[in-house]
């Protein structure tokens, strides 16, 4: 969501497998929330109704980071705050949303 290009970028220097900008922008293309939310391989709209119903809560929804927050009641946030606060503890990364 943030740098797509950049993370393919990084992910084909680790693999070293040298990749052209045109190539780079299709990948991130094909790897889009849009795409991926329109493509029947990566969506689960194939998996069948009674394993999981798509049309009462599709398997990608928005694609925008955080909105979780909108979906928690305050005891819900306060609860998940603590346990990924407690569980990170001593760690020296952040994460790429805030907690607020």
């Amino acid at each position: 969501m943030q740098d797509l290009p950049t993370s393919i970028r990084r992910i084909s220097d680790f693999l070293c497998c040298s990749l052209s900008e045109d190539v780079i922008h299709k990948i991130a293309k094909h790897c889009s929330f849009e795409s991926m939310k329109a493509n029947t391989m990566s969506n689960f709209s194939l998996v069948p109704k009674e394993y999981m119903d798509s049309d009462k809560s599709p398997f990608l929804r928005k694609g925008v980071t955080g909105d979780w927050k909108n979906h928690f009641s305050l005891e819900q946030l306060v609860r998940f705050t603590s346990v990924i606060n407690k569980e990170l503890e001593g760690e020296n990364f952040s994460l790429p949303w805030s907690l607020d």
